[in-house]
């Protein structure tokens, strides 16, 4: 650990240094603007659990600090750091893999997804196939096949009812199987891809639209942004501190209202809206994703004024709800 420090503070970090806590590094604002993720994708093989003087799990800390799309960088350490774990720390490199991966680490995704040795901490890495793009299908096939793995087979699962693109592109007789299962939030993934197999209309908006998490942004050049991952039940109460700051047209409230209560997992809902601000008019682009159900992404385009004022609203409703 004395290395890594050391790394740290020579990278212009000497906060890290003086705190001592390897849980500070997600806290850290800068930390993913200079060379602390190469550093730590560095130095982690050898970084151990517990280490004197510092709180928690070191190595955990570590990797839930690489658990970002701002440190895709360290994805090939993570991974192989997946293969060589032996600790109960693999699901969590799953998904700090899954959170920072692309077209380019494809294929060692899919061989340690094949490969029964790692049992479920193969789950985390599962939502790591829902970032490609250029090979998309072939993530796709991945995920169809998953569904006959008896320990990932839910999560795939999971993964395919938030592809919108796709899902109605999923084996029907695989999905019927799910129906029957024990956990409730896989017989609620099974019944959503069959109503997308059979048809089912999309929920109809009149000033929201559904959209792919991969939309988000389109068409909100040239104004300022802010974005925030909070729990999905903070959602509404967000919402009410920002009804506080600006005045919706009363029906597109009620819409964003319902959107916020009835949110799914991998729903994907896009506002284009014009709001009172500050006795002006203002454009406010909204995007609003869950990939599980239980988690809201939230990212909002307006005047820099008022996206100022956003933040503060979101800071206060993450400080409430611990997020």
């Amino acid at each position: 650990m004395r290395a890594l420090w050391a790394d740290l503070e020579r990278a212009g970090m000497p906060e890290l240094r003086a705190s001592e806590d390897i849980n500070d590094l997600r806290a850290y604002r800068k930390f993913y603007e200079n060379e602390a993720v190469a550093i730590l994708a560095r130095h982690l093989p050898a970084i151990p659990g517990v280490v004197p003087g510092v709180p928690g799990n070191a190595k955990l800390g570590v990797i839930l600090a690489l658990s970002s799309p701002l440190a895709a960088e360290a994805v090939p350490a993570l991974l192989s750091e997946f293969e060589r774990d032996a600790t109960s720390l693999r699901g969590q490199l799953g998904i700090a893999i899954a959170s920072g991966c692309g077209d380019q680490h494809f294929d060692a995704i899919v061989r340690l997804l094949r490969d029964q040795r790692f049992t479920i901490g193969r789950a985390g890495l599962v939502h790591g196939l829902h970032r490609m793009k250029r090979r998309r299908d072939e993530a796709h096939a991945v995920m169809v096949e998953l569904l006959g793995d008896s320990i990932v087979g839910p999560y795939a699962l999971a993964e395919l009812a938030t592809r919108k693109r796709d899902v109605s592109r999923a084996p029907r007789a695989q999905v019927e199987a799910f129906l029957a299962h024990p956990l409730p939030w896989v017989r609620k993934a099974a019944t959503k891809i069959i109503a997308a197999i059979e048809g089912a209309a999309p929920r109809a908006l009149k000033y929201g639209r559904t959209c792919e998490p991969d939309d988000i942004g389109d068409g909100a050049a040239g104004l300022a942004e802010t974005s925030a991952g909070l729990d999905a039940s903070a959602g509404p109460r967000l919402l009410r501190h920002v009804a506080a700051l600006v005045r919706f047209e009363a029906a597109a409230l009620k819409e964003l209202r319902s959107v916020l209560k009835n949110l799914d997992a991998g729903d994907a809902y896009e506002f284009d809206l014009m709001v009172a601000y500050e006795g002006a008019h203002a454009p406010l682009k909204l995007w609003l994703f869950s990939k599980d159900g239980d988690d809201l992404e939230l990212r909002a385009y307006s005047v820099p004024s008022l996206i100022l004022a956003i933040d503060a609203v979101l800071a206060k409703v993450m400080e409430s709800s611990g997020s």
